[in-house]
């Protein structure tokens, strides 16, 4: 029943006013492919290329960031020096200083990574600069410290794990 009024109505419609309808009805259609379709892809489109954009200066700080990283631990830690020799020989060739030697109680290899020292009545700043300079010449690092004050002033026991 509805078609027939809507086709008795079409046919009713003079030729220009059938153009205008056909017009209107082909810009609605546009109109929704615009809204529903087009611009919903085009805006997500562009958010994708400006998170890409961001992403890629992200990405470049972080390479650069973890380059200068690097460099800063080859610069602190030169590992060369430590993969040809073994931890041991280098503590023993580095505490040949006369406040370590006479001191020494204890010189052993932990693991295959880990030397532990232990000096009695030693000089608490020295052994601090040489913990220092062996760490910056030699790249190692202590990995566990026990210090115990003696009664003397500024001596101490230490009991020190060097990986």
């Amino acid at each position: 029943m509805k078609d027939l009024k809507i086709k008795e109505r079409w046919s009713s419609l003079s030729l220009r006013e059938k153009r205008i309808v056909t017009a209107g009805c082909g810009i609605v259609i546009v109109l929704f492919f615009y809204l529903l379709i087009w611009a919903p892809i085009a805006n997500k489109a562009i958010a994708l290329r400006t998170q890409i954009e961001q992403d890629q200066k992200l990405l470049s700080w972080m390479q650069a960031a973890d380059a200068r990283i690097q460099s800063m631990q080859h610069s602190l830690h030169p590992s060369a020096t430590t993969s040809s020799k073994s931890i041991l020989s280098i503590i023993q060739n580095e505490i040949n200083q006369p406040d370590f030697v006479k001191n020494l109680s204890t010189l052993k290899q932990v693991d295959n990574h880990s030397v532990q020292i232990n000096l009695q009545n030693v000089p608490f700043d020295s052994m601090i600069t040489w913990l220092t300079q062996l760490s910056k010449n030699k790249g190692l690092q202590v990995t566990q410290m026990s210090v115990t004050p003696t009664n003397t002033k500024g001596l101490v026991t230490v009991e020190i794990v060097v990986r």
